[in-house]
């Protein structure tokens, strides 16, 4: 029965995207160190920097923080991340094809369920969600590192700002796998080095009272930030999307995604902790909460600085992962003859990358046309979460 559950469906026509031999085009050239450092650069990035303060204290409107008992809703947000890892990692391994969930249903259900499924993880709106909150980081804390200036960046909307942004990840996302993978294995190590430089700088001010009580209800704090920390964990699943350019799917898929999973989770565990237990909960930001964690902890600008510059390069970098995972979903679905120009591949960098360019594109557009306020930037964070739930 599982054989045939992973058998693929045959084809009476040539998949576009393939050279004669029915091969695909893509390069493989990822081994799994470059998987995971893909896999770490698409998941630690605006879910923990940019709405960590959300979930710890709340929105304006109705919706409940965790408090310090975000350090459990992390750890639930991890746990109940296992089992869906374990899926995509046996999953990824016997069906080493681009697109992921895409591939997998329409596989075993046929084209309308994967098509479903396809344009339920093709969601734009979710990096539109991390180039704004990549702005709004960035304005926040230039505005807190001078309040007395009046910035002229300031004065252009932000929605401008996160379409150049978008541009230009788009225009990295194109280049060769391997380059990119080159990036993303710096930046993989500069996210877990601001982690541990956090928490170097937060000990000194650790304070067993800013945990004692925690007052938080489980049902009405625990779980429901546990949901939203959802949203931290997408693209664990990146190297499954990724595995048409694995060098060995079969052996590296698994370990890969549940290594990955791993370090991200205990990397939020210790951000998480060390925020709460340094700063008391009423004086934690909602937006650029590393920055005002670290002034009320009495560290000048300088450090500020040096972190703000440090998080807005993960911000960014993250965007490029997930252009990278939506490319290759939208480029599986026009292999199978949807729009066949989008499934073109690059003659000498075997990427897909009509199906970047138009990736970027879309999402340029829905950036544009997004709300940056703050309670939009948590619904669509919440919408977007909601469709990860649904492809998972």
């Amino acid at each position: 029965m599982q054989q045939d559950f992973v058998r693929p469906r045959e084809a009476t026509h040539q998949p576009c995207g393939q050279n004669e031999e029915g091969k695909s085009s893509l390069s493989k050239v990822l081994k799994w160190s470059g998987l995971l450092a893909i896999q770490i650069g698409a998941t630690i990035g605006a879910g923990i920097f940019v709405l960590i303060g959300l979930a710890i204290v709340g929105d304006h409107n109705k919706q409940t923080g965790a408090g310090p008992s975000t350090v459990l809703s992390v750890l639930l947000a991890g746990v109940l991340c296992i089992p869906i890892a374990i899926c995509y990692g046996h999953l990824a391994s016997r069906i080493p094809k681009a697109g992921g969930a895409y591939s997998y249903t329409r596989k075993a259900f046929g084209e309308f369920p994967g098509w479903m499924i396809g344009w339920t993880a093709y969601m734009p709106i979710g990096m539109a969600v991390i180039a704004l909150g990549c702005v709004k980081y960035g304005l926040y804390g230039l505005k807190q590192l001078y309040p007395d200036k009046d910035l002229a960046i300031g004065a252009i909307p932000p929605n401008q700002i996160a379409v150049v942004i978008v541009v230009i990840c788009t225009i990295i996302a194109a280049l060769p796998v391997k380059d990119v993978k080159l990036i993303s294995a710096g930046l993989a190590l500069v996210r877990l080095a601001v982690i541990l430089l956090f928490l170097a700088l937060a000990f000194p001010n650790f304070d067993e009272h800013n945990w004692s009580p925690t007052g938080t209800n489980f049902y009405i704090g625990v779980l429901p930030t546990a949901a939203f920390l959802m949203y931290a964990f997408a693209g664990f699943e990146m190297p499954a999307n990724m595995a048409e350019e694995s060098e060995n799917p079969k052996d590296d898929m698994l370990k890969t995604i549940l290594v990955g999973l791993a370090i991200c989770t205990i990397s939020y565990f210790v951000l998480v902790a060390a925020l709460t237990r340094a700063v008391p909960t009423l004086n934690i930001a909602r937006y650029a909460t590393i920055s005002s964690a670290l002034a009320t902890m009495g560290y000048g600008v300088k450090v500020q600085t040096v972190l703000n510059i440090l998080i807005f390069g993960i911000l960014v970098s993250v965007l490029i992962s997930f252009l990278l995972q939506q490319s290759r979903i939208l480029w599986a679905m026009s292999s199978e003859d949807f729009i066949p120009v989008v499934s073109k591949i690059h003659a000498r960098s075997n990427t897909p990358y009509v199906a970047t360019l138009v990736t970027g594109a879309i999402v340029a557009f829905v950036t544009y046309h997004t709300d940056p306020g703050d309670e939009a930037l948590r619904h669509n964070a919440d919408v977007f979460t909601l469709a990860i739930l649904v492809t998972y």
